[in-house]
């Protein structure tokens, strides 16, 4: 399994496509690092063309934030973005919730290529340490896929794993601004209730 991120600009994104077809692999995790979550753009806007033209057709997952689904579809709605992604090409789309203003829960949206609607929440965690949640999230799927995990429990345990590492690295200061989640908790204990 492969997980993308920031690909700035469309040379990038051909390169990273070309080696990804070169390679035959089987699991790519797109996340499209486009738009930060205070709303700072991340990418040429050539590029997003790019990335559309390339790694769409070559993806199994993409998992755009709020801001990023709606820079790629226009629309504000997550299951409208999420068939939006569809139509585009994307064979499973993962609407991330994390940066919403919910307080009690955060949401995500699976839409798969079976058209089947998952819906995953996880308690809101009240803490300043959330920079590279996206990130993290994207990768720990990436990593579930790559042990054998069907795309649905992958995505699951991904984001019980992004719970637990924001809970466990609630209290922790780091530096100024956002601090990381925990990416040292142990994981061994990972169960969905």
């Amino acid at each position: 399994a492969v997980k993308t991120g920031m690909l700035f600009s469309t040379p990038i994104v051909e390169a990273v496509a070309e080696a990804l077809g070169r390679h035959c692999v089987s699991n790519l995790v797109v996340d499209p690092v486009m738009v930060s979550t205070t709303g700072k753009r991340l990418i040429a806007d050539d590029a997003v063309e790019a990335m559309r033209r390339t790694l769409f057709p070559l993806l199994t997952l993409i998992t755009p934030n709020r801001n990023e689904s709606e820079a790629l579809t226009g629309c504000n709605d997550p299951r409208r973005q999420a068939e939006e992604l569809r139509r585009q090409g994307c064979a499973n789309v993962l609407v991330k919730g994390g940066d919403s203003d919910a307080v009690d829960f955060k949401t995500d949206m699976l839409l798969t290529a079976d058209g089947d609607w998952i819906e995953l929440k996880a308690d809101a965690v009240d803490t300043p340490n959330t920079h590279g949640t996206g990130c993290t999230l994207s990768s720990a799927i990436a990593c579930y896929m790559a042990i054998g995990y069907s795309l649905p429990r992958a995505v699951e345990m991904g984001k019980l794993f992004v719970t637990r590492a924001l809970r466990s690295g609630a209290k922790v200061t780091t530096g100024k601004g956002h601090g990381p989640v925990d990416h040292f908790f142990s994981p061994r204990k990972l169960k969905i209730t």
